[in-house]
Parts: C-alpha cells; sequence; structure tokens
C-alpha cells in the first residue's frame, strides 16, 4: 500500500511538470443586488484594464437591484500568469465602498486530472463595521463550464463585520477530463460601508503532498517502535 502510495504521488510530480499549458478563459461577473450581472469581463476582453495574460483588472462603480456601489476595483488571477492546468491557482481580490449586496464571481476552465488532492480555499480582509459581512466559496464542475456551481468545495460561511480570516479545506476535484474551478465572494452592507478581501484557492504541490505523506508514513513507524520499547 505505502509503495502504491508513493508510486501515484511520484507520477503526480512528474505529470506536473509534463503537462502542457492551455489557452486561459479566466473570467469575472460583477454583479450588485442580485438581478443582472453589470460586469463580465474575460481576460483580455473589453472591460478588463490588465495587459497581462491570466489577470483582469475591474475598476467601474455598479448598481442594481437597489444595491449602489460607488467604487469596486477586483482583481482576479489564475494561469498564465498563476499556477497552470495542473496546479491550479487562483486569487480574487476586491476594494467596496457601497451599500446592499455585491457578488463577485471569478471562473477558469480546463483545469487537468487531480482527483484525491484536497483543495484549500482562503480568505482575508475586512468588511465595514457595523452590519457588514462576507462569504466565500469555491466550485468545482466535471462540465468544465464557466461560472458551474454544481460541485461546492468550500464554504467560509458568514463572515465580520470587522477583520476576519478564514479558511477551509475541500475534498479533491476532477477527474479523467478538464474541469473548471470557482470562486464566489458575497458582500452585504445594510448602509454604506467599506470592505475588501483577498481571496485564493489552490491545491498543495504534489511535491509537497509527497513529503507530507512521507513524514506521516514515518511518524508512524516511530510510533509503534515507542509503543513496542514501552511493552
Amino acid at each position: 500500500m505505502k509503495k502504491l502510495l508513493l508510486c501515484m504521488l511520484t507520477g503526480a510530480v512528474v505529470g506536473s511538470f509534463l503537462m502542457p499549458l492551455q489557452a486561459s478563459a479566466l473570467s469575472l461577473q460583477v454583479n450588485a443586488g442580485g438581478g443582472s450581472v453589470e460586469g463580465n469581463v474575460t481576460d483580455g476582453g473589453a472591460g478588463d484594464g490588465s495587459g497581462n495574460a491570466g489577470v483582469i483588472l475591474f475598476n467601474q462603480a455598479v448598481n442594481g437591484g437597489g444595491s449602489s456601489w460607488t467604487v469596486n476595483i477586483t482583481t482576479g488571477i489564475s494561469y498564465p500568469a498563476v499556477g497552470s492546468p495542473s496546479q491550479p491557482y487562483m486569487d480574487l481580490n476586491s476594494v467596496n465602498i457601497g451599500s446592499g449586496t455585491l457578488r463577485l464571481v471569478l471562473s477558469e476552465q480546463n483545469f487537468t486530472n487531480l482527483s484525491g488532492f484536497p483543495f484549500t480555499g482562503a480568505i482575508g480582509g475586512t468588511a465595514g463595521n457595523p452590519g457588514a459581512t462576507v462569504r466565500y466559496q469555491t466550485y468545482w464542475s466535471a462540465t468544465n463550464n464557466l461560472f458551474a456551481t454544481d460541485n461546492l468545495l468550500t464554504d467560509s460561511g458568514s463572515l465580520g463585520p470587522g477583520a476576519f480570516s478564514n479558511t477551509r479545506i475541500g475534498g479533491g476535484a476532477g477527474g479523467a477530463g478538464p474541469f473548471s474551478l470557482t470562486q464566489v465572494v458575497t458582500i452585504t452592507h445594510s448602509g454604506t460601508r467599506t470592505s475588501s478581501f483577498d481571496a485564493e484557492l489552490n491545491v498543495p504541490e504534489p511535491a509537497s503532498v509527497l513529503l507530507l505523506g512521507l513524514a506521516l508514513v514515518s511518524l508512524g513507524v516511530w510510533g509503534r517502535r515507542v509503543l513496542k520499547a514501552q511493552n
């Protein structure tokens, strides 16, 4: 069993270096008030203020559904700027001033097989006090569609008001074919408030997982030796 685990992890390490990069399909949606999407930006498309591949910069006030956000500066990052299809890393960060609700969704396609590897969803920031909350959710989808939310990976629950931080570990994603990943941050302000956050979604590098597995095996061997010595 140990040999099989080591072979699988070693193969994942080698595969992560051999897997070719695919074109970025990174996309961002900005939605105020829960109605129609006010901002729908693709990497390098209209509304993207960044000239770098794998980076979206959206800087525009948004209003809708009784919600008004006079400041919305949002950046979404994925491959080829950071990470790769076989080594997912996504970052969504934003500074906002306004009232009501604001939903920010960052999505990317064509991630490759990582079945069984856990994902980490982490967020930190400040929600205006009083009456402001932030919620961070992450998803994966075997449909490989942008903004698909059929499989929940992590959910921070309601955070704030005031300074907050939260980290959640989600189950493995992916399968034989490509899959998409999506980050969703929902901000709620009871009045005009200021909120900011930085949210990450990633999976530990296979090499790190291999080292962790070896450490756990070594710890188990050491523990058995201690028990035998005590007996």
